[in-house]
């Protein structure tokens, strides 16, 4: 005992000014928060945990977002608090307060920080200086008359998906979402880059995004895992770094194609200058952008752009084998300007396909292809009564939005005559936002729109949805990632249209 009392009280005298100077930066640390803390508190929203705030509420990962934002609104309408770790998050579904959020405040927040390698500097994810200069360079590539150029492209991809779906036509249910995402792919490669598909093995790095933005998810939900030094020390870290140079890969055999092929024609015209990768590329010599930043801005404009195409297309189809009805009517209006012609579709016909377009939008209210979008306060707030202090995070859960009563009546029907136009006008702005809102919107949702009509126009003169996985949009339990898609697949049948000729 004579030998271990000086030994502690040595241990004692050496520990205390260390455990003495923790408590001096935990009380500094908490002081200047005081004002996040104060103002939160007048904020409704389930009790923290310590540490970790309300993860534990989202034991599922991404298969329970869906449910805990579900009931995380029931319980708190319109405005609601949860903590991340140490990091405020207010979600709102009011649409006046999401254009104040989404208009005033362009910076994307924590979330998007945690892409830092891999998305953070391109337009979805960049810091606020960084993406007002990419938006600048990336704007001439979406202008809407080149757009509208990329019909004939969309038209030809829609007819050699079409032509696939023979082998499953009458037969047992099949997941339609695999052969969509190839033919929005293979458009990408033409619009986009002046590719030929068939040169660019695509499909061996779908997987890859997949798990690329399933890994970043599981970070956000991982306290620990949103410390550099911890996110180095983890296999999702090496894992995602092989996936993330694999599809880089891909993205540079596409700038080799297009080097060669430039090479070989001099005489490249102006439209295929202004295609998206033919402009980075160029920005690229010019040495105005660096080269990683080209594979890095290119890999969510063609991946991820065309994976939400997709499964908007995907989610359709779904619905249409859900209510008959809406399909009939669809066909109705596609036999009012092709009748029995097969000839692709022209921009003059996309302009007609207005019911279409009203389910197209009614599909992506009920089932908005992403989930949310997240902005990052820098200066107090106010949001009626509530102040949101300067560092907190707001997440704008679109899917919520879409389903309020008060502006969507009997929100769970589906109804494509919301989107008359007399209807439209009844409704505030910012209470629809399947793109987001404001300077920060999707740069591309006209180039979608326009690929989408004309893929799904060409399936559906040809072949009938005739029933899908689910009975009901209520019946939907969704996976939460970059792009939202169903747990359960994406499973139609069909049957050839009788006009045609039958299966």
């Amino acid at each position: 005992m004579k030998i271990i009392e000086p030994l502690l009280y040595s241990n004692l005298r050496l520990f205390s000014p260390i455990f003495v100077i923790f408590l001096i930066a935990l009380f500094v640390y908490h002081w200047r928060r005081r004002w996040l803390y104060y103002y939160s508190s007048k904020i409704p929203g389930p009790f923290p945990v310590p540490l970790v705030g309300n993860i534990n509420l989202v034991t599922g990962g991404a298969f329970e977002i869906h449910k805990f934002l579900r009931n995380l609104f029931t319980d708190y309408p319109n405005i609601v608090k949860t903590w991340v770790g140490p990091y405020l998050y207010v979600s709102t579904t009011e649409p006046e307060y999401i254009k104040l959020i989404l208009t005033r405040f362009l910076d994307k927040g924590n979330y998007y920080h945690l892409m830092t390698g891999y998305f953070r500097r391109s337009l979805a994810a960049a810091p606020l200086e960084l993406w007002k200069q990419n938006r600048k360079n990336i704007n001439p590539t979406f202008n809407i008359s080149l757009i509208n150029s990329f019909v004939d492209t969309f038209a030809k991809h829609a007819k050699l998906f079409t032509e696939n779906f023979d082998d499953v036509c009458g037969k047992e249910a099949v997941d339609v979402f695999p052969s969509i995402w190839k033919c929005t792919l293979d458009a990408g490669c033409e619009t986009l880059a002046d590719v030929n598909p068939s040169l660019i093995n695509t499909q061996q790095y779908v997987a890859g995004i997949f798990r690329i933005e399933e890994i970043l998810l599981r970070r956000f939900f991982h306290p620990l895992l949103h410390f550099d030094i911890f996110w180095s020390l983890s296999p999702l870290k090496k894992e995602v770094n092989t996936l993330w140079k694999q599809n880089c890969s891909c993205i540079q055999k596409m700038i080799d194609l297009m080097e060669s092929k430039s090479t070989q024609d001099d005489n490249e015209n102006a439209s295929t200058k202004k295609r998206f990768l033919t402009h980075m590329m160029n920005l690229d010599r010019n040495q105005e952008i660096p080269h990683d930043y080209v594979l890095e801005e290119s890999q969510i404009m063609y991946f991820v752009g065309t994976e939400i195409s997709a499964a908007v297309l995907s989610s359709t189809l779904l619905v249409l084998g859900m209510y008959p009805d809406i399909q009939t009517k669809i066909d109705e209006e596609l036999n009012a300007i092709f009748g029995d012609s097969d000839r692709d579709p022209t921009l003059e016909d996309v302009h007609q396909m207005q019911y279409l377009d009203r389910v197209l939008k009614e599909t992506m209210r009920l089932i908005p292809p992403l989930p949310f979008v997240m902005r990052s306060i820098d200066e107090n707030v106010h949001l009626g009564k509530y102040v949101l202090p300067t560092g907190t995070k707001v997440i704008i859960p679109i899917a919520m939005v879409h389903r309020r009563p008060d502006f969507w009546p009997d929100p769970a029907k589906f109804d494509p005559d919301r989107f008359l136009p007399d209807e439209v006008e009844k409704r505030p702005v910012c209470s629809y936002i399947p793109f987001s809102y404001g300077a920060r919107n999707c740069i591309a949702y006209k180039y979608g729109l326009l690929s989408m009509k004309i893929i799904l126009s060409t399936f559906l003169r040809s072949y009938k949805v005739t029933s899908s996985n689910y009975k009901s949009i209520e019946d939907m339990d969704f996976l939460i990632q970059v792009v939202a898609r169903p747990k359960n697949g994406y499973k139609i049948t069909v049957e050839k249209r009788e006009r045609r000729s039958n299966c």
